[in-house]
Formats: structure tokens, sequence, C-alpha cells
């Protein structure tokens, strides 16, 4: 619970530090980040170490 939530938490507020920094720096257009499916990460990490064993 925690790895999902401390992840979504983080993804959000890098996005919007990220979109912040860059617009007031004067970078036109400023950089925007997707946003990212943190349960489908979580899934296909999952496949991937069990496709390793």
């Amino acid at each position: 619970m925690i790895e999902l939530n401390g992840l979504t938490t983080l993804s959000q507020l890098s996005r919007a530090y990220i979109l912040t920094v860059t617009s007031l720096s004067g970078i036109n257009p400023p950089v925007k980040l997707p946003m990212v499916n943190i349960f489908k990460l979580m899934q296909q990490k999952k496949n991937n170490e069990a496709n390793k064993k």
C-alpha cells in the first residue's frame, strides 16, 4: 500500500514541480510530463519479475 500511494504522490508532485520550474524559467512551452498508470506499471513489474525466475 505504501509503495502504491508513495509512487502516486511522488509522480504527481514531480509533474507539478517540473511544470512550474520550466514555466517560471521561461521555457516555452513548459515541459509537461504525461500521466502514468501506476496500477499497470506495478503489474508489469510483477510480470517481469515472474518471467525472470
